[in-house]
């Protein structure tokens, strides 16, 4: 109960340090989470109702959660208690409200990182599923805009409506364009925005994910193969015969692929030596 108890708080209230001296008593999350509300009302801090919020969530009883997390925002608002009050609302079905919660969890430090960004993907999953775009500004707002980029993409590639799969290949792009970091982005986030562009910015960004996905312990791995051979395309077409025949090979190293022998077939002869 240690760890979960206030998770991410500085400051442990002596009523909370009391619950986990508690804990061969106090069995269920819910016995504790009572324990800490039948205290007087001046004993219980922010900190000791943020507690007793996260220990109802523990309990599945998000009804009772959120009613203790709104008494621990009134005493003082942080990001621990608005991302429990999120995750409570999500639970609830009242999506709104847990929007507006996470997204102010997200603007303050002291929130529980992790637990704010399953939180977010969980609900910006149940707004992808309703066709309700706002799961994007969400997931930017916590940090997770490549996500939102994929995802759209791969809305946009599931969408019959042509205008409109062009509209979200368009944003994700864009989204794209604004998030990719060559430090911190991974080989395939590289590949994906490649799918989207064109000219010498899909070719930059097709060798930045060869680059960043190559396994130099093991040559016949590769984190992304498309990327290999969608470079190698790129590079027929550019008549650069020996890159695309090394990026055709080195993907038929991966696993067999017919593409790609379709891509060695089609170079010039005397690009494979005799």
């Amino acid at each position: 109960m240690t760890s979960t108890i206030a998770a991410g708080s500085t400051h442990v209230a002596g009523v909370v340090r009391e619950v986990v001296r508690m804990r061969g008593v106090l069995k269920t999350p819910a016995a504790a989470a009572d324990w800490i509300m039948d205290l007087p009302g001046r004993t219980r801090t922010h900190e000791s109702l943020e507690s007793a919020g996260y220990l109802y969530l523990r309990a599945r009883n998000s009804t009772r959660a959120i009613e203790v997390l709104v008494e621990a925002i009134a005493k003082k608002e942080t990001g621990i208690a608005l991302t429990y009050l999120g995750d409570a609302y999500s639970r609830t079905g009242e999506t709104r409200k847990s929007l507006k919660a996470l997204s102010g969890a997200a603007k303050r430090r002291d929130a529980p990182r992790e637990y704010l960004l399953r939180c977010a993907r969980r609900l910006a999953g149940r707004l992808r599923g309703d066709r309700n775009l706002r799961y994007i500004t969400l997931l930017a707002t916590v940090g997770l805009e490549l996500t939102a980029a994929s995802w759209l993409r791969e809305d946009s590639l599931n969408d019959r409506d042509r205008r409109r799969a062009r509209a979200a290949r368009m944003r994700s792009l864009g989204i794209y364009r604004r998030s990719l970091r060559p430090a911190a982005s991974s080989a395939r986030a590289y590949w994906e925005a490649s799918t989207l562009a064109t000219g010498e910015e899909r070719f930059s960004w097709l060798v930045t994910s060869v680059r960043k996905g190559q396994h130099s312990r093991d040559p016949d791995r590769h984190a992304v193969p498309a990327a290999l051979l969608d470079l190698a395309s790129e590079c027929a077409k550019r008549k650069r015969n020996i890159a695309a025949l090394a990026l055709a090979l080195r993907r038929l190293r991966v696993g067999p692929c017919e593409k790609a022998w379709n891509i060695i077939e089609s170079l010039p002869p005397g690009t494979r030596s005799p």
